[in-house]
């Protein structure tokens, strides 16, 4: 099992073919911003606050050995997202990851949070146990489901899968790197 982008992965061509059909199902889905305030993210009726977002990262990367890259709340809110779909599909499988396993995985953190807690689960339901046919029913709930992220944590982008894209506001004028930061000064003419 090696770890990469901050999770462990078993089977990095089943869960990268996974990552990306998710992410294109949820490209539409994330366009729309959240009017629930504090919500990183609501997914059907289910808020999923910016602090169990932020928490569940700071403490994965406390309490989880051998991550290459660190949690961020915006690579933790997809998981977060994702799991109550991941979780009752591992369940209904006969594959469900307890409280005890993902509690057990954070070797480094003695009391970790709900979301921490649940952000493990996701995690290693999606990635050991889940077979084939039940990542393709978790990427059908997914496609039925209402989803709508906080702009301030990105936009599911199905060109950067597994990943929230960074949501520019129209009225944000971005340069191109090859122009100059300030423009030059004027020419003046003398008498």
């Amino acid at each position: 099992m090696t770890v990469g982008d901050g999770v462990a992965v078993r089977s990095k061509s089943r869960w990268a073919a996974a990552i990306v059909a998710l992410a294109g199902l949820m490209g539409s889905l994330g366009a729309c911003g959240v009017n629930e305030a504090g919500a990183a993210a609501v997914v059907n009726d289910r808020v999923v606050s910016e602090r169990d977002a932020q928490v569940a990262a700071a403490e994965a990367n406390k309490g989880l050995e051998g991550l290459q890259a660190p949690f961020s709340a915006a690579t933790a809110l997809p998981w977060l997202i994702l799991s109550p779909f991941v979780l009752a599909e591992a369940a209904r499988e006969g594959r469900g990851v307890s409280e005890y396993q993902a509690r057990s995985a954070l070797t480094k953190l003695a009391d970790p949070s709900p979301a921490t807690v649940e952000l493990v689960r996701v995690i290693l339901a999606a990635q050991n146990t889940l077979s084939d046919a039940g990542i393709q029913r978790v990427l059908a709930e997914v496609g039925r489901a209402k989803v709508s992220v906080n702009p301030r944590y990105g936009s599911f982008d199905p060109k950067q899968p597994g990943r929230l894209t960074p949501v520019i506001p129209s009225w944000v004028r971005t340069v191109p790197p090859s122009s100059p930061a300030t423009p030059e000064p004027a020419a003046t003419a003398t008498p």
